[in-house]
């Protein structure tokens, strides 16, 4: 799922992390213009990033079982060059509704 995410966005392999239960999936995205981006902006992303998750999850029976994809937008700090600390700028949830698809839960 990583490798599609990658080979489907312009994010470098190193900015994605992807961690996947039965039940959910955890995308992780470190991008510093992105976390620094409108909110409009980064839930476009999230969107792209979910639909590229829907295919996986679409051809993949080990993940036939899950109900809910998280996105989360990392906003990596840079210090004098070298990488410091990370903060989360968003996260977003989408729940699979009763026809599979995901959609933005929405508090």
């Amino acid at each position: 799922m990583q490798r599609a995410i990658v080979s489907s966005t312009d994010y470098p392999p190193g900015s994605i992390e992807v961690l996947a239960s039965p039940t959910r999936v955890h995308v992780s995205v470190s991008d510093r213009e992105l976390a620094r981006a409108d909110h409009a902006a980064r839930e476009r992303a999230a969107n792209a990033l979910v639909a590229i998750v829907e295919q996986s999850i679409a051809t993949n029976a080990q993940l036939a079982t899950v109900e809910e994809i998280q996105v989360v937008i990392v906003h990596p700090e840079e210090a004098h060059g070298l990488l410091g600390s990370t903060h989360t700028e968003d996260v977003m949830d989408f729940k699979r509704g009763p026809d599979k698809q995901f959609y933005r839960d929405v508090l």
